[in-house]
């Protein structure tokens, strides 16, 4: 059995016809039917009925197309890995994204990614402040960060501003309030995220002077302890933009606490990214450019 024979068999299975599958693989009729019956004789059964204009299945040849089709993307991944270890591209690329960045707007260049390096694996990371921290311990090859660190290791290419802005629940006391002071504020829990960086464990930005805190682990239980009016904090103003509208969440009149985060795209200056990296960060960067 080889992979001549298994594509003219899914060819022919797919195309309704041995002249069309031989005239996509580029073969005459007769290499076509040579290949199908050297293939159900080492099989030991018929694939196809000969019966009709249409070259149809039998009820083996349907048992066994899905495994034929199996080893065909078999056979390819293993001949596009061959490509990619050729060429130097790595087996792996390792990309941390911050959660308050809307990763949508990368879903071109990952598409992009996966089409033209489809062997290489992308391991997706989503850390809180601790991007430029992964990048600096060889845990992330490239990475979407707020700006924290100002390490001259990293290099760094701004790519927009994401905006902070204080909510809570309808009910909850701080949202009845045209204003909001400091003794207001300290009576209350605010909710904020913990990185799980050993680094940046202890860092929570927008931290109300004297209040009450609540840590969490990443932004989606945030949202829900602030829905369910459980304490208030600062968010990523496009996450809770329909909370916003469907009266889930209300925004507090404390602009002074409102922020700005200033988003960066990382990677290492100590380390060259290999070609599927290179690859990646180029296409990010001319994809958020072009928005």
């Amino acid at each position: 059995m080889n992979t001549d024979q298994l594509r003219a068999f899914e060819a022919v299975v797919r195309l309704g016809s041995f002249a069309a599958a031989g005239a996509e693989l580029h073969k005459v009729t007769s290499a076509i039917s040579y290949n199908i019956k050297t293939l159900e004789d080492e099989l030991g059964l018929s694939l196809f009925s000969r019966d009709g204009y249409r070259a149809e299945l039998t009820q083996e040849g349907r048992l066994l197309l899905g495994k034929s089709r199996s080893l065909l993307n078999g056979f390819r991944s293993l001949h596009d890995l061959a490509q990619e270890i050729v060429s130097g591209a790595e087996a792996m690329v390792r990309l941390d994204i911050t959660p308050i960045w809307n990763v949508a707007a990368i879903a071109h260049p990952l598409r992009e990614f996966q089409l033209r390096f489809p062997a290489t694996q992308l391991v997706y990371g989503s850390e809180v402040f601790g991007g430029e921290a992964l990048v600096l311990e060889q845990a992330a090859d490239i990475a979407i960060s707020d700006v924290i660190d100002r390490d001259n290791r990293l290099d760094r290419v701004w790519i927009g501003t994401v905006d902070f802005i204080p909510v809570a629940a309808p009910h909850h006391p701080l949202a009845t309030l045209n204003t909001i002071d400091e003794t207001e504020l300290s009576a209350c829990i605010q909710i904020v995220v913990s990185s799980k960086s050993a680094r940046w464990k202890d860092v929570s930005l927008g931290v109300a002077l004297g209040a009450k805190i609540w840590r969490v682990p990443d932004l989606f239980t945030k949202r829900q302890f602030l829905c369910d009016g459980l304490g208030w904090g600062n968010m990523p103003a496009p996450m809770v933009a329909d909370d916003l509208e469907q009266g889930r969440l209300v925004r507090l009149t404390m602009d002074a606490l409102a922020e700005s985060a200033q988003m960066m795209l990382v990677r290492s200056r100590d380390r060259s990214l290999g070609p599927a990296g290179r690859f990646l960060w180029q296409s990010i960067l001319q994809t958020l450019k072009a928005d």
